[in-house]
Formats: structure tokens, C-alpha cells, sequence
């Protein structure tokens, strides 16, 4: 028996571009998207927190640091630039490895930098130096963790050479992720 889990979600993403005469999919800032374990063409569902749209498509890279999430085809009908999605991926799994399988979660601001991030069971390397500090996690260091914010870094994990902060967020609804 296999049972289907989520694998990775990128959270309460902005949207920043739509284009109803591009092929279809959904366009994904490269490093977010490796980050969470998504690859080129994996089929996702995307949820729209906006409006409640839901769809399925498929995840096209955009280019790295640039916070893109794009709606293209079909789907842009289905929001506009500025409202937040959910991105989630789902895998089979044997009942073992679904004792210990955690998703890969990223939690974004309306700017589409990262505010949390779980690793699950298997953190991302950083053999490819994908994630350099001047990167798409910059907004991390030190500012999004200094002792003045909101931010609780006392469970932080750490991946890619960076501190991801988890917990309390100085956003009300990201305290419980769904």
C-alpha cells in the first residue's frame, strides 16, 4: 500500500505576474523552488487565498533571487498580480516512510521572501551554492532575525548555510500553517 502526503508547500506566495498567452503553468523563482523540492514540470495544486480558486498545473523555473511567481496560460484568469497562493506537491510514500516523512515548507511575505522555512526529514544541499547570502534569503540576515523582531529564532533550523527561522511570525495567520 502507498499513501499519497504533501511533499512540499511554498506558502502565501505573491503573485507578480500573469500572462494568459504564455503556453500554461505556473512560473516558480528557481531557488524557491528547489528549496522546497520542486522540479521542472512536477504537477502541482495551487490554491488561491485571495479569491479560492484552485487549480492544478505544472511548475515551470523562473529566474533565481527574483521572487517570480508567475500565472501563465489558463491559469492567470484564475488570480492577479498581488494576490497570495498556496503551491503544494503531493508523493506516494510506503506506510515506513511516511513515519517519518516531514514536507518541505516555505512560508513567504508579500515581497516573496522566505519568513520560515521546515526542511522535513532531508535538508537541501548547498553543492550547487544555489543559495549564496546575497540570494532570495537575504531577507533572513540579519534583519528578519534580529532581536527587535517578531520572528522567533530560538527553534531555527538551519540549511544551505542559513539560520530559517520557525515559530512566531510578525504575520498573525502564518502561525498556523494550512
Amino acid at each position: 500500500m502507498q499513501l499519497t502526503l504533501l511533499k512540499s508547500k511554498i506558502h502565501r506566495a505573491s503573485v507578480t505576474g500573469a500572462s494568459v498567452h504564455y503556453e500554461g503553468s505556473l512560473t516558480i523563482s528557481a531557488d524557491l523552488a528547489e528549496l522546497v523540492g520542486l522540479l521542472p514540470y512536477e504537477k502541482i495544486l495551487v490554491g488561491n487565498l485571495s479569491n479560492g480558486e484552485r487549480f492544478e498545473t505544472y511548475v515551470i523555473y523562473g529566474e533565481a533571487r527574483g521572487g517570480i511567481i508567475e500565472l501563465n496560460g489558463a491559469t492567470a484568469h484564475l488570480g492577479k498580480i498581488g494576490d497570495r497562493i498556496t503551491i503544494m506537491s503531493f508523493a506516494r510514500y510506503t506506510p515506513e516512510e511516511t513515519a517519518v516523512h516531514q514536507p518541505r515548507i516555505l512560508v513567504l511575505n508579500e515581497k516573496n521572501e522566505i519568513v520560515r522555512y521546515e526542511g522535513g526529514a532531508s535538508e537541501p544541499t548547498n553543492s550547487s551554492a544555489a543559495f549564496s547570502p546575497l540570494g532570495g534569503v537575504e531577507a533572513l540576515a540579519p534583519s528578519a532575525c534580529s532581536v527587535g523582531s517578531a520572528v522567533d529564532t530560538t527553534a531555527a533550523t538551519t540549511s544551505c548555510g542559513f539560520a530559517f527561522p520557525r515559530g512566531k511570525s510578525s504575520e498573525p495567520s502564518l502561525n498556523s500553517i494550512t
